[in-house]
Formats: C-alpha cells, sequence, structure tokens
C-alpha cells in the first residue's frame, strides 16, 4: 500500500511539474502582444530632442524598489527614439516576468539600468548606437532574431530604419516599434510608433517606405534568456565603434546572425 502511494506521490509530482512548465512556456504572438500593450501603455507627446536630457530622462525614470527595477514612462520627458523603444523593451520583459513568476538576478538588473552610459557600453550603450544596435544586442544575448525582409515582420516587431546609405558614423536613422504597412495612393508606406519630432515626442507615424535606405527588424522570442545579459563584456567595442567607423550592410547582416540576401 505504501508502495502505491509513494508511486502515485512521484507520478503527481511529475505531472504537476510538467504541467508548471508549460504554463512557463509563452508563444511568439503573447510576446509581440505585450510589445503592442507597452506601447499602448506609453504617455503621448513629451516633447523631442536630440540632446543629453532625453537620455538622463531615461536614467531617473528608473528606480530600484527592494530588489526590483521599476520604471516610469512620465518622467522620461523629453525623448528621442532609442530612449523610447528601451522603455518599451523593458516594459515586455516586466511582462514575462510577472507571466512567468521569476525575476533575474539583481546583476541582471543593474546592467540593464540605464545610465547616460556611452554608444556600446552595458544594455542602454548597446541598445542607443549607431548601426545594428538591437539587431546585435538581440543575437549577442539570444534574446531574439534580426532578419530585413519586411513580408516577415509582424506588427511588434522593434526595427531600425536607415535613412540614408551610411552605416555607423555617417549615419542618420531611427529606432522603433513597428506597426504594419499599407497602401495609401498607390504608395507603401510603413507605420510605426517610437519618439520622433513630428509626433512631438512619442507617437504613431507613417512615412513612404522608399524614405528609408534599408530596414532592420528585430523580434524579441525569448525574454527568458535576460540572464544571459550578465554575461555580456562591459562594452561592446563593434558597436562603441559605430561613432568613428563606417560599416557596410554585409557587416551588420553577419553581426545580426542574418544568413541569406533577402531585401
Amino acid at each position: 500500500m505504501n508502495r502505491i502511494f509513494i508511486s502515485f506521490f512521484i507520478l503527481s509530482t511529475l505531472l504537476l511539474g510538467s504541467a508548471q512548465a508549460q504554463t512557463m512556456e509563452v508563444s511568439a504572438e503573447q510576446i509581440q502582444q505585450w510589445v503592442l500593450d507597452a506601447v499602448d501603455e506609453m504617455p503621448a507627446k513629451g516633447g523631442f530632442e536630440l540632446t543629453r536630457r532625453p537620455p538622463e530622462r531615461l536614467r531617473d525614470a528608473f528606480s530600484w524598489r527592494s530588489n526590483d527595477l521599476d520604471i516610469n514612462p512620465q518622467i522620461a520627458f523629453p525623448s528621442y527614439c532609442t530612449t523610447s523603444t528601451f522603455m518599451v523593451f523593458y516594459r515586455v520583459l516586466q511582462k514575462y516576468w510577472d507571466y512567468s513568476g521569476t525575476r533575474p538576478s539583481r546583476e541582471t538588473l543593474a546592467m540593464i539600468k540605464p545610465n547616460v552610459e556611452n554608444d556600446g557600453v552595458r544594455v542602454w550603450g548597446r541598445w542607443n548606437s549607431n548601426g545594428p544596435a538591437t539587431a546585435k544586442f538581440f543575437r549577442d544575448t539570444m534574446m531574439g532574431e534580426n532578419f530585413d525582409d519586411i513580408s516577415k515582420a509582424r506588427p511588434g516587431d522593434f526595427l531600425k530604419l536607415f535613412w540614408n546609405g551610411h552605416i555607423g558614423k555617417l549615419e542618420t536613422g531611427h529606432s522603433v516599434v513597428f506597426l504594419g504597412s499599407e497602401v495609401k495612393n498607390g504608395v507603401r508606406m510603413i507605420k510605426f510608433w517610437a519618439s520622433q519630432r513630428a509626433t512631438d515626442g512619442f507617437g504613431i507615424h507613417i512615412v513612404p517606405i522608399t524614405d528609408a535606405k534599408r530596414l532592420l527588424f528585430s523580434r524579441l522570442t525569448n525574454p527568458d534568456r535576460a540572464d544571459n545579459i550578465a554575461s555580456l563584456p562591459t562594452t561592446d567595442n563593434f558597436l562603441a565603434s559605430m561613432l568613428s567607423v563606417e560599416s557596410n550592410w554585409v557587416e551588420v547582416r553577419q553581426v545580426s546572425g542574418i544568413q541569406t540576401v533577402l531585401w
């Protein structure tokens, strides 16, 4: 009788553990919905500036609450593109942690907490860099996948638009959350959310797709791998170099893990 009970207890424990493991899984669709939900939760406008103030206000928007790292987007005014998308990225991580009942190490959270770092330094410095900033960060942490074929894009993807033909030192670009594309009056348009001058800060903007010379999409697929951040070197030398050197699309695709020429 005792053996039967013990066997039943072991089997029940294994089944319960399996069920709990299943509930920890999250679909790609759910992650991208969290991205869109995070966008909806962001305030509107707030001012746009290409100065030192946006990263300083981003720093102030993050604060420790015991061993947890909280964020108040209402503090992050004025803003620019990468400060806006970085907050969306962090809100999605928070949503995943709430869903899974897990939290990363304090070391990981300390790496994520922005502190006006130079380009390429820790997480914010990587995100704020020229070139394939988010894309290389996602690849290095194994948190996401990258591609440059818009036919694969889905609302909730992160997107780097390159406005000119340069990558690195002389580039002009824009970090956004992709919301979709549509045809208006025979012109294909691309719709996105970010902080930009046209929306006086946070807001939705639509431009002809031909305005962008290149598109680099980054899809968050594995928020559960956030602890990989703690093993990153403090500085990504490639991204740090994007302030002073020029790159090219072959190199961008290589460091982003994109295998074939798609666009």
